[in-house]
């Protein structure tokens, strides 16, 4: 690995982990949130839920990445989920502190798109998955900010995280700006056109498909865990740390073993898992073991599907910015109507139910996605433009 991509490496995981950590401590800590800043916990979850529609925002974060440059929209993402914690911690209105949280939903997908892009033009694709897999293992070791988060609420008050992860995202941008060359020649770009054909339909219809079925059983899992498998709170909270290691093993997989692999290959199988995975939550009866494997070798799969699908989707167009803002509009678009489902179907038919239809729309998307070949390694794939 190139110095300067380690370089690079060191300070966007930084950055992008105290981004992950500004979205999850949220959600074990919603109660204690919601007192202090004296509204119900379904305030909280409103937030949360418009906070999701972040993604939604990546076109323009593609376009100010292809005028201004990435490294500037990298500093700048980090720096506003910074300055976003900051007002949290620092209000007692629930209108500000809510436009505060959902500002940092709309300032993370700019910081990863940059940054995603930024490798992608920089390092070879038959690499690409080792350096995108270790990037990506930022989102399940933000969980270990959790215990952290918990002693300093206790010990100076729920604003205490939010303070802790807005020094976090000051070395972050600060970082950045010393390890990251300038731009140079990459500002004022935004000439390369997005060609939108049948195989960036399917991948991009693939990418939204399995992370509906994800959200359909992520929203409900919990509810199943408690009803139907006996697990107290204090017991689903414990878990977490089967979450993260789950998604470690996940995103470890994409990293070690994709480059020789295939990335097409990995995305597959990671599909073709948790396709499987879906089936079996209805069959582990009152199970407890069986339950919490099921969903842990469920995390794994959607991890390892969606940490090898980024790195292949960058390579179907030289436009990365656009194309992989693509992949975060579709990523958003599955998640919002997944979990718009997700309640309705749980109540229908319960895990049963649930467990089924993410299974087809996971089938489906292995349909879609099976016919887009392999990008080839070693040719013109292999090569990737200099740092300017």
């Amino acid at each position: 690995m190139q110095p300067e991509i380690r370089r690079a490496l060191g300070s966007t995981f930084f950055a992008r982990l105290s981004a992950s950590a500004a979205l999850r401590m949220v959600y074990p800590f919603l109660p204690v949130i919601a007192r202090g800043l004296h509204v119900t916990p379904g305030h909280i979850a409103g937030v949360i839920a418009v906070r999701n529609l972040g993604a939604l925002t990546s076109p323009v974060s593609a376009s100010a990445a292809e005028r201004y440059g990435r490294r500037r929209v990298m500093s700048l993402g980090v720096a506003v989920v910074g300055v976003a914690c900051l007002v949290v911690a620092a209000t007692d209105i629930f209108l500000v502190a809510a436009v505060a949280m959902i500002v940092v939903g709309i300032a993370r997908p700019g910081l990863d798109l940059a940054t995603q892009a930024w490798f992608a033009d920089r390092v070879p694709y038959k690499e690409r998955g080792r350096v995108y897999g270790i990037s990506e293992l930022n989102w399940s070791l933000s969980l270990l900010i959790v215990p952290l988060a918990a002693y300093l609420i206790v010990l100076g008050g729920w604003r205490a995280p939010f303070v802790l992860v807005a020094a976090m995202a000051a070395v972050g941008a600060i970082w950045i700006a010393r390890s990251i060359p300038p731009d140079g020649s990459e500002t004022g770009r935004g000439k390369e056109r997005l060609t939108i054909d049948g195989r960036l339909l399917r991948v991009m219809t693939c990418v939204a498909l399995f992370n509906l079925a994800a959200e359909v059983i992520f929203v409900v899992y919990g509810q199943w865990l408690e009803g139907s498998l006996g697990l107290s709170i204090t017991g689903i909270g414990a878990f977490t740390l089967g979450i993260l290691v789950a998604e470690f093993v996940g995103a470890g997989l994409v990293a070690v073993i994709s480059d020789s692999f295939g990335l097409k290959k990995m995305w597959v199988a990671g599909v073709a898992a948790s396709a499987f995975m879906y089936l079996l939550f209805p069959l582990v009866g009152g199970s407890v073991l069986g339950g919490l494997g099921v969903v842990t070798l469920w995390i794994v799969s959607y991890e390892v599907s969606f940490v090898a699908s980024v790195p292949f989707i960058s390579e179907m167009s030289q436009a990365r910015d656009k194309v992989l803002s693509g992949v975060f509009l579709s990523v958003g678009l599955g998640r919002a109507v997944g979990a718009a489902l997700a309640q309705p179907i749980f109540a229908t038919g319960g895990i049963a139910l649930s467990g089924g239809v993410a299974a087809a729309c996971a089938v489906l998307a292995l349909v879609l996605l099976a016919p887009v070949p392999e990008h080839p390694i070693g040719l013109a794939a292999d090569v990737s433009p200099q740092s300017p």
